[in-house]
């Protein structure tokens, strides 16, 4: 069984689940760049930085999906200069 820490509004970012001490609720998590660090994943915690605890049976990846292209920003028009009269 694998457990990730999964972003909500993001569901490809997540971070593995590598040890977890249930008495102070710190885990040390593996990002997809392969650092690992801890944090304190407590329910509390979790919600307020929208995160949640996701189990799976398969690895699932670390690294999210590629993101679709930007629309190309639209050119603003130059201005002409206005014609003098004389």
């Amino acid at each position: 069984m694998h457990v990730y820490v999964e972003n909500i509004k993001n569901p490809g970012v997540r971070f593995e689940v590598m040890e977890y001490d249930a008495e102070t609720k710190i885990a040390k998590l593996k990002g997809g760049f392969g650092v690992i660090f801890s944090r304190n994943i407590s329910k509390p915690e979790m919600e307020k930085h929208g995160y949640k605890i996701v189990q799976s049976e398969e690895a699932l990846s670390l690294t999210p999906p590629p993101a679709a292209p930007a629309a190309p920003a639209k050119k603003a028009k130059a201005e002409e200069p206005a014609e003098e009269e004389e």
